[in-house]
């Protein structure tokens, strides 16, 4: 996935993303910081991507298949509810992205709800954040009755333009 080098791409660091659910009878919580975000205000779009052994959990056999799913990762491209997005100074923008998440191998509809902060601190443009529901039945993962959904949510620094985006 690439955005059109005329295009305001801003870039992000790697950013927090937290998840909660429950894993063979007990309550999940998992984290990582290393979900990668690029963000396009010209075209609206937004791109998301984890490597799902990044994720780390209070659950150690779920750290352990987490661990050999190495080329397995967590991809969203969704496009927000306005045809373009200001990259100068703004109120806080609050609404959904409409988009794509792809993992396991399945392709589905989604749209997730975010904040876009406009916060220029250094190299810094704004703060997006956000959260989602996912079943994971959706996407062919085998889960216990009642273990299906599990809830994420994610804050991310939209790092000011780089032309290396």
């Amino acid at each position: 996935m690439g955005f059109a080098a005329h295009s305001q791409t801003y870039k992000t660091q790697s950013g927090g993303i937290t998840i909660s659910g429950i894993y063979k009878g007990a309550a999940l919580s998992g984290v990582s910081k290393q979900l990668h975000v690029r963000f396009d205000y010209e075209r609206a779009e937004m791109y998301m991507h984890l490597n799902i052994p990044a994720i780390e959990t209070n659950n150690d056999s779920l750290n352990d298949i987490f661990s050999a799913l190495v080329n397995e990762n967590f991809i969203f491209h969704g496009k927000f509810n306005s045809s373009h997005l200001h990259t100068t100074a703004h109120a806080k923008l609050t609404g959904n992205v409409a988009g794509t998440i792809n993992l396991n191998n399945i392709s589905k509809p989604f749209t997730i709800k975010t904040v876009l902060l406009h916060m220029p601190v250094g190299g810094v443009k704004c703060i997006l954040s956000g959260d989602f529901v996912i079943e994971l039945l959706d996407f062919k993962i085998p889960v216990s009755p009642g273990e299906n959904k599990v809830k994420i949510t994610f804050q991310q620094l939209i790092l000011k333009r780089s032309n290396n985006s």
